[in-house]
């Protein structure tokens, strides 16, 4: 049965071999890419836990869900059956649960004013000619004073480091 959090599922995904922890201190600037780079000459595409990157004090997770059989560890279904499962899943979706603020779990920390310095956070910087780090499938709330919260997931340059941007054509 899959599991409902991420720390459940990371120990489901290294129980079922399917997590590659790498331990060792990385540069946030090139490191970690590279290694994914070499896992994937060699056609390997397991989820990687970088556990040390710039000041070691988050980890960076990538690969997550680069391959059919974990998809299907976290939709607790067969490999085989996992586009049928999907299908019958996208057709009865679950209402989100609305939270108190003060309960939500991505509010354990916040930073406010002078506090904000996205350099504390272990953004990659993937390739020579980036013109800095950026998060490459970032979740992004904005307020709409129409509509509310728009929520989306987008590529965040990170040229400040009190600001991300994302680049639209």
């Amino acid at each position: 049965m899959a599991k409902n959090d991420l720390r459940s599922f990371l120990e489901l995904a290294k129980k079922n071999g399917e997590l590659l922890e790498v331990n060792k201190q990385l540069s946030p600037i090139f490191e970690p890419c590279a290694v994914l780079a070499k896992l994937a000459k060699e056609d390997r595409y397991p989820a990687v836990m970088f556990n040390k990157v710039g000041s070691g004090e988050y980890p960076v997770l990538s690969n997550l869900f680069a391959n059919r059989k974990r998809l299907a560890l976290a939709l607790g279904c067969e490999e085989k059956n996992l586009n049928a499962h999907y299908r019958t899943r996208e057709d009865k979706r679950i209402e989100p649960v609305l939270v108190d603020k003060s309960d939500a779990p991505v509010q354990e920390i916040v930073w406010k004013g002078d506090e904000v310095d996205l350099y504390k956070l272990p953004i990659l910087k993937h390739n020579e000619l980036d013109a800095a780090p950026y998060v490459t499938c970032g979740a992004r709330a904005t307020p709409r004073p129409a509509s509310g919260t728009s929520a989306s997931t987008a590529t965040c340059s990170t040229a400040k480091t009190s600001s991300a941007s994302t680049w639209r054509k």
